[in-house]
Order: C-alpha cells, then structure tokens, then sequence
C-alpha cells in the first residue's frame, strides 16, 4: 500500500505563484473593508446631520434628507477615493474634454 492518501490534494502550482495570489487576495480584502467602512460612515454622516435638521434646527424633514443624502453621499465618495483606492489626481482628468479649460467656456 502506498503511504499517500488519495485524498491529501497535491499542489502543483510552484511556490512563488501563490503568494502573489495570496497578495492579490488580501488586497482585495481590504480594499473591500475599506470600501464598507467608508458607506457606513456616510450612512451615519446621513443619518446624524437628518436627525439633526430636524430635532435641533427645526429643518422640515424633506430638506434635513436632502442635505443629509449629499453630504453622507460626499463623505463616502472622499473616502473611498482617497483612504480605500488612494487616488491623488483630479478627478476630471479621466475625461480628455473635462481638462482642458476652454470646454468650460463652450459650454
């Protein structure tokens, strides 16, 4: 009988292809908790500046959600830029006819 079982996995890929993977796979995992933990803090951002337009500066409820959705919704968009995908350029520059500055003045 042979001393292997048939059930123990036998890994072929060599050793220095999982780690990156591993790399890759941990990233992704933090990104992803980065990612959650920037929505919950606009949902509190959200929630808190409502409850406070309304309770406190006596805002009708229609404007305290408004102004409490954009802020919240500014708040987790800066974070998930800057903090989970470190981004460190501007954000029209993706688009080639939002940075030339003449656009604006066509428009």
């Amino acid at each position: 009988m042979s001393a292997t079982s048939p059930f123990v996995a036998s890994s072929r890929l060599p050793t220095n292809a999982i780690f990156p993977l591993l790399q890759r796979l941990r990233r992704l995992v933090l990104n992803f908790t980065q990612a959650q933990i920037s929505a919950g803090a606009g949902s509190v951002v959200d929630y808190g500046l409502m409850i406070l337009g309304v309770e406190v500066f006596g805002w009708e409820l229609f404007w305290a959600l408004a102004c409490g959705g954009v802020v919240g919704a500014v708040v987790n968009f800066s974070l998930n830029r800057y903090w989970t995908f470190r981004d460190k350029g501007v954000a029209y520059d993706e688009w080639p006819g939002w940075s030339d500055p003449q656009v604006h003045l066509r428009l």
